[in-house]
């Protein structure tokens, strides 16, 4: 029975009446959550909690009666605001966008703030007025998709727009452990209007440098810098035209603003070692450091002032999230976003891998672990009806010989019970990323021989018995998914391990391999893809949107992958599923029918 569904035709049997497919997505973000905190003198209070989905940023209107800020309450970050000293008042969508909508600054009645309404992160102008939403189709994009453009700043006269930008950057994907400088950021200064060509007023290295605040005179800016394992701030001098450091050169310091009525330098400051909170702190006159926000065993940064002085900032809470994160709607899909990597749903038990140490079952009771081995486990898929998962038991992120000695790598087969079967034991070299048959007679993987650069897809019986070669030729051919069909499987393919594709593997009746078909191109990475039950949609993890977030401000707590979000690729069409700040990626669709 074909039911037509937003212009596409999904598949499904006279038994099963149509519903929307649900596509479960893995999120790697921190596990604490966030609040906002609203300080006045030696006062503090919370005034925003952690309960709708992490705020971040706060930032108040020009006359101090409202304040913004971002949060994922709704599945996707949105602007809100609300009455700034009414902390029973409940926060109103201030973005009508089905994209990002992220920081913000506030001139009057403009305000500047970034989206993703276009692709990547860009810098938007709009109307601000209390109580109406901004409509994207009304607002004016500043940055017109050069690079991802961050953490907006404007001039005190509102005549300049200084912003972070990685415009200039180079660098291509570099797997799942990026260095520090990955796409790295430069400060750059345009006219407010958009008038002018935005030009770059940091050194451009190959470091990240950003999120500008201009001195209350308006006659210099101060930006971070990162050196190494520290960041430290630079003030910009406008009239000379140069950068120099000031404030601490020890530990790291992010989030510069300046204080409305002394005008001393604030910024947040964690002091050499990872385990050490951050604090606001305060530069005077003299350059003398001194604290001037911190809360006992929480992480504080982000500060925004009042006009009188008084400020929100961003706290880490002591709560921990849920497992599930949230859930947001497609028009032609739902989308479930939960922690842990390659998650697999059943009905109401969700089979994911922790850390990636082992594979756990999460059920409406509570978490449990099925299967820790003692090497790394990555990579999983179930059987039809869910009586045992495959898994790869091995050093994950070995595409290519890029990393010597070789570690070799194993498919296993595990029951529910915990006990497992090494599938591969006879097949040397690594086997990884097993894909389990729609029938459950077959399991698909990639295998690598020690020898060799390239790596091939194979298939096995489910036993483990009768491997056999289905691709060949240069480059990796790996992260394997059947369609529900069985009639084709989508892989992930390179040969530079920088770019990577999906292409799809045509399956004669006899099993044997067919024609291979090019899904998406060259230049971006495009990985783990997975088929929807109607053997056409394909979700798949990808960096085509770039940052949402300055890379600096995402390891503050956490260091996730940039592999980016999960898109839908339907009919030459392709979709962004998710968008936040933080990665999402490992889809897989959970069958209609199923729960």
């Amino acid at each position: 029975m074909a039911v037509p569904v937003s212009g596409h035709s999904y598949q499904y049997s006279q038994t099963c009446p149509y519903k929307k497919p649900n596509l479960l997505v893995s999120s790697i973000r921190p596990e604490k959550l966030f609040a906002l905190h609203q300080i006045s003198g030696n006062t503090s209070r919370e005034i925003i909690t952690h309960g709708t989905g992490f705020p971040k940023y706060p930032i108040y209107s020009s006359d101090g009666e409202w304040l913004i800020f971002s949060s994922e309450k709704e599945g996707k970050t949105s602007l809100y605001v609300r009455r700034a000293n009414d902390p029973k008042a409940e926060p109103c969508k201030l973005t009508n966008g089905s994209a990002f909508e992220g920081q913000a600054v506030i001139h009057q009645d403009t305000i500047y703030f970034t989206s993703s309404a276009q692709g990547t992160l860009d810098i938007y102008l709009a109307r601000f007025a209390p109580g109406q939403v901004i409509r994207m189709e009304d607002a004016v994009n500043l940055t017109k998709g050069k690079g991802s453009n961050f953490s907006p700043a404007l001039s005190p006269d509102g005549k300049w727009l200084a912003f972070t930008s990685n415009r200039h950057a180079t660098e291509t994907y570099q797997g799942p452990s990026p260095l520090n400088h990955y796409k790295a950021g430069g400060v750059y200064l345009m006219a407010a209007d958009g008038s002018q060509e935005a030009r770059m007023i940091s050194s451009g290295t190959k470091a990240w440098q950003g999120g500008p605040s201009w001195a209350k005179d308006g006659r210099s800016l101060v930006f971070y810098g990162e050196e190494g394992e520290n960041s430290r701030l630079y003030r910009y001098d406008m009239e000379k035209q140069r950068a120099l450091p000031i404030g601490p050169a020890d530990g790291k310091s992010l989030f510069p603003t300046h204080h409305p009525v002394t005008g001393h330098l604030v910024f947040a400051h964690q002091k050499k070692g990872e385990k050490r909170r951050w604090k606001i702190q305060q530069l005077d006159g003299e350059g003398g450091m001194t604290k001037l926000f911190s809360l006992k065993k929480q992480h504080c940064w982000s500060p925004a002032f009042k006009s009188d002085g008084s400020f929100a900032v961003n706290v880490r809470s002591p709560t921990k999230g849920p497992y599930i994160i949230d859930k947001a709607e497609h028009k032609d899909f739902h989308v479930t976003t939960a922690r842990g990597y390659f998650p697999i749903k059943e009905g109401n038990n969700i089979y994911a891998v922790e850390a990636m140490a082992k594979v756990t079952l999460t059920t409406p009771e509570g978490t449990k672990d099925i299967f820790a081995p003692q090497s790394a486990v990555f990579g999983v898929s179930k059987s039809p009806k869910c009586d045992w998962l495959a898994t790869t038991v091995g050093a994950p992120f070995k595409d290519g010989l890029v990393e010597k000695p070789f570690l070799p790598a194993h498919i296993y087969k595990v029951s529910l019970d915990g006990s497992a079967i090494n599938l591969t034991e006879g097949l040397s070299g690594r086997n990884v990323w097993p894909a389990v048959s729609p029938d459950g007679r077959h399991i698909v993987f990639a295998h690598q021989k020690a020898e060799e650069k390239n790596k091939q897809l194979y298939i096995m019986d489910s036993d483990g018995r009768n491997a056999r070669l289905l691709t060949s030729g240069e480059g990796v051919h790996t992260q394997p998914g059947y369609a529900a069909d069985g009639k084709k499987i989508v892989f992930t393919y390179t040969k530079d391990q920088s770019s990577y594709q999906l292409k799809v593997l045509h399956l004669n009746e006899e099993g044997s391999p067919g024609k291979i078909e090019d899904k998406t191109q060259h230049g971006h990475a495009d990985t783990h893809p997975c088929y929807a039950p109607d053997n056409q949609t394909v979700a798949f993890s990808s960096d085509r949107g770039q940052f949402n977030e300055e890379f600096p401000y995402s390891r503050m707590f956490f260091g996730p992958q940039p592999y980016g979000d999960v898109y839908v690729l339907n009919q030459g069409h392709i979709t962004r599923a998710t968008d936040t700040p933080y990665e999402q990626s490992t889809p897989s669709w959970e069958h209609p029918c199923q729960g």
